[in-house]
């Protein structure tokens, strides 16, 4: 009888330890650049408080690079584009 307690806890550890993982949390996809023939590149992510953030890279299309920002004020739910005459490679200096 003791053994049969004993696989059942093993058992039910391993179980544990397989499913715990599958619920954790993961990253998800925010903001999708979707233009034709550009791509956007991000140099840097900075967030000054958990729901205000900014992310700055460039705009890539043809041979030309426009600077760029992204910004949120939800915590990444949502995201605003603002073009930027300074081309930052990093949020905060």
């Amino acid at each position: 009888m003791t053994f049969s307690i004993a696989r059942f806890l093993c058992v039910l550890a391993a179980l544990v330890a397989w499913v715990t993982p599958l619920g954790a949390e993961r990253w998800q996809v925010q903001y999708f650049y979707d233009q034709n023939k550009s791509s956007l590149a991000i140099t840097d992510l900075c967030f000054a408080s958990a729901v205000r953030g900014v992310a700055v890279g460039s705009i890539h299309e043809g041979g030309r690079q426009r600077p760029v920002a992204l910004v949120t004020a939800d915590g990444g739910a949502h995201w605003q584009l603002v073009r930027s005459r300074k081309s930052p490679s990093r949020c905060f200096s």
